[in-house]
């Protein structure tokens, strides 16, 4: 008896809990994670959760590494790179923090601001020509604004960019006086691709670009570039344009880019039409392909037609072949 006793002590002892608590748990339903609300209706508390901070440094430009082969030219390992550093820029309403140091709801867009940029480009000549230099090819730096179109837009139209930039090639052989015309002349009819190299191009110039569609759209999306000059390089003094006032303008005034996924894999292919002053004399192609847009990195081809293979020789013809990585945004 004594130990029935004490058994119902115990019993009642471990029911006074559920007792008390009762009532509290009938009230309130069991409440799903935060993080789980937050992520599925984050309008609910929109103004509880903090805007989530724009990457300052990020990615222009795609970025690319091939092995490129143009004609007249030894294969080569090209590089080319490009980012931007964010000035002033102007927070995305809909990424926002669930909590400190946790990823944001949504991943933060550049909406508008001031930024800064550079595009970099060389060609690594590793064992095909004697030392293995490392000709440097582009150096683009610039500021720039752009403004980008709500997602809820009712227009094609995804951002729009207005820049001043320098564009060079960061060499320092000038071809100024006569002896200097009469010595890159001689080196383009013995077809001296090196001596041209150490050329020096430069020019600056405003730039307007927009951004039309989106690549997974029926007609994909277009980017428009306008280049409008106000300081350009010297006369070409050498091959058929020689001493006919042809400058950098009269092969690059607007570049057209149509983008479109096609293909396994969200492959990406592209056609870009560059096209100056004297129209379709002197106008570029290039037909780009990318296996998988959604990797960070992954395999790319690349096919040039025409002049603006390099600037420092830009009015030669060439075609050029290359395949390699591809570094997306």
């Amino acid at each position: 008896m004594l130990n029935l006793e004490k058994g119902r002590k115990w019993a009642a002892c471990a029911a006074l809990p559920s007792a008390m608590l009762g009532p509290l748990h009938a009230q309130t339903e069991p409440a799903p994670p935060a993080d789980t609300v937050q992520r599925t209706e984050p309008a609910l508390n929109a103004s509880m959760l903090k805007l989530c901070d724009v990457s300052r440094l990020q990615p222009h430009e795609p970025s690319y590494a091939v092995y490129q082969k143009a004609e007249g030219d030894e294969p080569a390992l090209r590089a080319h790179y490009s980012f931007r550093y964010l000035l002033s820029p102007v927070p995305d309403a809909d990424a926002v923090e669930t909590e400190p140091g946790k990823p944001c709801i949504h991943p933060p867009r550049f909406e508008a601001g001031w930024y800064l940029k550079y595009t970099g480009e060389f060609d690594f000549y590793a064992g095909t020509r004697d030392s293995g230099p490392v000709i440097n090819r582009i150096s683009n730096p610039g500021m720039h604004y752009r403004w980008r179109q709500p997602l809820d837009g009712f227009t094609a139209l995804r951002w729009f960019d207005l820049g001043v930039e320098h564009l060079s090639d960061g060499q320092t052989t000038e071809v100024l006086s006569p002896s200097e015309a009469a010595r890159a002349q001689q080196a383009y009819d013995e077809d001296d691709h090196k001596f041209f190299d150490s050329v020096s191009r430069g020019m600056n110039f405003v730039s307007t670009e927009v951004r039309l569609g989106a690549t997974e759209d029926v007609f994909g999306s277009l980017y428009a570039k306008a280049r409008f000059y106000f300081h350009k390089d010297t006369d070409v003094t050498w091959g058929p344009w020689a001493k006919k006032d042809v400058t950098i303008s009269d092969y690059n005034l607007l570049r057209l880019t149509w983008v479109r996924k096609i293909g396994p894999e969200a492959g990406e292919a592209s056609i870009t039409w560059t096209v100056g002053a004297m129209g379709l004399d002197t106008d570029s192609w290039d037909l780009d392909y990318l296996f998988s847009a959604q990797n960070r990195c992954t395999i790319y081809t690349r096919y040039h037609e025409g002049p603006l293979q390099t600037l420092s020789n830009y009015t030669q013809e060439r075609r050029s072949i290359a395949i390699g990585l591809k570094f997306t945004p």
